[in-house]
């Protein structure tokens, strides 16, 4: 039998509950279907998050972590999480959570194993997985296959968090009656690697990384202002000489645009090198404001030097630079 992700559109029977209409609504977050290592058995330690303490632990490394510095496709397992925090560019609110917590190139997402997390009008109890989508476009509550997740758990990992291990065992368990009574239905729908494990990972090689991550979970939706914070990033990292940063911010179309791992990565490594050598950045862009112009993603600014303009292009979700010079 093919084994298939979260519950869809019979989801519900009896009372119901509202749901946000998303794209990535009937969700299922499987650790072995985008790459999380287990915990190492004696993972522990507290991360401060926000003005709460929660314990997070990732399950790739097994030390602990803030959330929000998570790799995108880590996830970070919670236990008995109280408080306001800051993630993905929300406030989530967590009563008593025990689950995990992650990016993947769609969304960031708290699965509840127990408790209840809310954030931005929506709230996700047991079993359910609460979904943030990027540039603060809100968030939605679904169900999420719990006996699929707690069955990618190895016995390190379990080993290290017992607790919600149990929890998400007694979730599957819940469901699994409401399957059988025809209570539920099933989507093969996988938020943690929509499409397949193979696009999520050559997506998230492209909008995955920490400084587009950074910005398109910020909270900020609008699109001028998005622009403004590409433009900002991009200037400061040149100023600085931070070539990766350049780099994951140069627009990947000319290099392939569909997966900037392996030549690609390499070559586009390659130009913000040259890019960040080729001038005196400090003293032509260090703290000087661009401001946007008449012509659609065109931002400029005037120094001593001479206008420098940079001209943003839009590809794969996201806002990237196509290129910096003097005049237009």
């Amino acid at each position: 039998m093919r084994r298939i992700g979260l519950f869809g559109p019979r989801r519900i029977f009896g009372p119901r509950r509202t749901r946000s209409t998303s794209l990535y609504g009937f969700a299922a977050i499987a650790a072995a279907a985008i790459g999380c290592l287990p915990a190492t058995a004696d993972a522990q330690g507290y991360a401060e998050v926000g003005a709460g303490e929660i314990r997070a632990v990732s399950l790739k490394s097994g030390q602990a972590v803030s959330p929000n510095a998570l790799e995108t496709g880590d996830q970070a397992v919670i236990e008995n999480g109280n408080g306001l925090v800051s993630f993905a560019g929300y406030d989530v609110d967590l009563d008593n959570v025990s689950g995990a917590m992650g990016y993947s190139s769609a969304a960031a997402y708290v699965i509840v194993a127990s408790g209840a997390a809310s954030a931005a009008g929506e709230t996700a109890r047991a079993g359910e997985i609460l979904i943030l989508m990027p540039r603060g476009e809100g968030a939605a509550a679904q169900f999420y296959d719990a006996g699929r997740y707690a069955g990618s758990w190895d016995e390190a990992s379990i080993s290290a968090h017992p607790a919600v291990y149990e929890q998400l065992d007694a979730v599957a368990g819940r469901q699994k009656w409401k399957i059988f009574f025809g209570r539920l239905g099933t989507t093969s729908f996988n938020i943690a690697a929509p499409g397949s494990a193979h696009a999520e990972t050559a997506r998230r090689s492209i909008v995955g990384d920490a400084t587009v991550r950074d910005i398109r979970f910020s909270g900020v939706s609008d699109g001028v202002e998005i622009e403004r914070s590409v433009v900002r990033t991009f200037t400061d990292a040149l100023s600085s000489g931070d070539v990766r940063t350049v780099a994951e911010l140069l627009d990947p179309t000319p290099y392939g645009g569909a997966n900037m791992s392996g030549q690609a990565a390499a070559a586009r490594q390659m130009v913000a090198e040259r890019m960040v050598d080729q001038e005196q950045w400090s003293s032509l862009v260090a703290g000087r404001e661009f401001t946007r112009t008449a012509d659609a993603g065109v931002w400029q600014a005037a120094t001593p030097a001479g206008e420098i303009v940079i001209r943003l292009t839009y590809a794969n979700d996201f806002i990237f630079v196509s290129n910096i010079k003097r005049g237009i």
